[in-house]
């Protein structure tokens, strides 16, 4: 039995380094190493890029009033990232020495608790802002672990781009639920990749069986299922030039279509879809398509979890 290629919609980013890293391990990816070791074929393609200059207005604002705020909320790891390159460049304009000069309001903001969504975010927090977050939640429900006297809190989030909802809404509406004021800055917009570029990363017919589209975001979403249909425009191959498309919910029609093609044994199997977390998910579902593994939680592990117990019961 060939091993399933899983497709996943996310820019690459390599593997988190560790004592039992081998140099077979450098340059494997996260997720794809938690399916290769699973039994499965994985491939990164990056979907959407980030845009970093939209809290660069912002920037100075936030530290005059360092001082006002009891804590910050990062909810990505694109958060953290568009914070740190905002504070690189206002080093150079106003100070013309980014390495040797210390700003007392960075320091001060950087003291201040800071509460981080996802593992991944976590890291990228000590990484680049060299401090470890006082709590990681695993989604963005867990607000209501943030404690009352910590408040005003600086929620720092992103904004996508596309038909997607602009911002999740569960972090806000949560610290609004329990009545604590804060400020939210969006820190980056996301940019959908050109379809062409998207479609020639897809892998080529016959290099694994049809497997699994796995989606990261709402704003991912979109710019693979123009991919898709550039790829089908442009090929004459019954086969769509490779790429299986994934199920939508079915009609009445669409149901007997399928299963004539079944009876006569010449039905392509639909690949099946998988998404990180419950607001891509809904986000398909929005748009007609059926997600067949949700990951609990937005981790590599999670993700194989759920993926591999939908295999299982289809006996896969």
């Amino acid at each position: 039995m060939c091993r399933q290629l899983v497709v996943l919609f996310r820019d690459p980013t390599k593997k988190s380094g560790s004592s039992t890293t081998t140099k077979q391990d450098i340059g494997i990816l996260d997720y794809e190493l938690e399916f290769n070791n699973n039994g499965y074929d994985a491939i990164s393609i990056p979907v959407i890029r980030p845009q970093f200059d939209l809290i660069t207005p912002a920037f100075e604002d936030i530290l005059k009033q360092a001082g006002r705020f009891t804590g910050i909320v990062f909810t990505s790891v694109n958060s953290i990232r568009s914070l740190y390159q905002t504070y690189q460049k206002y080093l150079v304009i106003h100070y013309q020495n980014k390495h040797n000069t210390t700003i007392p309001e960075w320091q001060l903001l950087l003291s201040l608790p800071i509460f981080v969504v996802g593992e991944a975010t976590a890291r990228e927090c000590e990484k680049l802002l060299t401090t470890s977050p006082s709590l990681q939640g695993d989604d963005g429900d867990d607000h209501k672990d943030a404690k009352r006297r910590e408040y005003p809190k600086l929620n720092i989030i992103g904004k996508e781009s596309g038909s997607a909802k602009e911002m999740r809404p569960t972090i806000p509406d949560g610290l609004k639920s329990l009545g604590i004021p804060f400020t939210e800055i969006a820190a980056y917009k996301t940019i959908p990749q050109d379809p062409k570029t998207i479609a020639k990363s897809f892998p080529q017919e016959g290099r694994s069986c049809p497997g699994w589209l796995v989606f990261y975001s709402p704003s991912g979403v979109d710019p693979v299922l123009s991919a898709i249909e550039n790829i089908s425009s442009s090929s004459s191959s019954s086969s769509n030039g490779g790429i299986i498309l994934p199920r939508k919910a079915s009609t009445q029609s669409n149901k007997n279509d399928n299963e004539d093609a079944e009876t006569n044994g010449s039905r392509v199997p639909n690949v099946k879809i998988a998404a990180i977390g419950p607001t891509t998910s809904n986000h398909l579902y929005s748009l007609g398509y059926i997600v067949d593994a949700v990951a609990k939680l937005p981790t590599p592990k999670h993700l194989v979890e759920a993926i591999s117990a939908f295999d299982k019961k289809q006996h896969i």
